[in-house]
């Protein structure tokens, strides 16, 4: 009834999605791969590899995709990627198909991207001295301006297609301090623009 495209960040919001499908008795099934793009050519044309996959598995990576969504007709089709990396022309062909489906979409936004590189939150945290106090929420103080550009993004794609709604998220993680990185003595991100489950969790209402 639902199916999960998406990158690491499909991967990021899985196991949220999956607990809230499981309480309502909702089948789902996720294609998501560090990485690989949900978005594809159609036909897939096997002409592109992908990160860890050749352009012969991408190209069977992708026709399994299309061959669940026809076969499946899911209610609902969720892509989560990281949108500041992607742009309109690259969205096209995919939900195109799937509006001639007649299939629902739901674009999740992502959280607030760190300035703190590719590294791991944890142990910065750690290094600056910060203990996880019960009760006490830290905030990152600064995050990549490219955040418009995906925020942007998600909503030209929503206002463009009338199958295409999006779930904004990123106002989850801000407050006037910055981006929330450790709730009591639950550590909020993994690294600089991925979640960790405690963070994940948060879209679940």
């Amino acid at each position: 009834e639902i199916v999960v495209l998406g990158d690491s960040h499909g991967s990021m919001w899985s196991d949220a999605i999956a607990e809230v499908a499981k309480k309502k008795g909702i089948a789902t099934a996720i294609f998501c791969m560090d990485g690989v793009t949900p978005f594809f050519d159609i036909p897939p044309s096997g002409q592109n590899a992908a990160y860890k996959l050749t352009a012969g598995e991408k190209l069977r990576f992708d026709q399994a995709r299309i061959n669940c969504l026809k076969k499946w007709n899911p209610r609902l089709v969720i892509i989560s990627t990281f949108w500041a990396a992607r742009n309109d022309r690259q969205t096209t062909a995919l939900l195109e198909f799937l509006g001639q489906q007649g299939l629902r979409v739901l674009l999740i936004e992502d959280p607030p991207i760190l300035d703190s590189g590719d590294l791991n939150v944890m142990q910065l945290l750690a290094k600056q001295g910060v203990k996880p106090t019960g009760g006490k929420k830290h905030f990152w103080p600064h995050v990549i301006s490219t955040d418009e550009k995906g925020r942007q993004l998600v909503r030209e794609l929503a206002a463009k297609y009338n199958h295409v709604e999006f779930l904004p998220t990123y106002d989850l993680y801000t407050s006037d301090s910055g981006a929330l990185v450790l709730d009591g003595k639950s550590v909020i991100y993994l690294d600089e623009d991925h979640l960790l489950q405690a963070g994940s969790q948060r879209i679940i209402p």
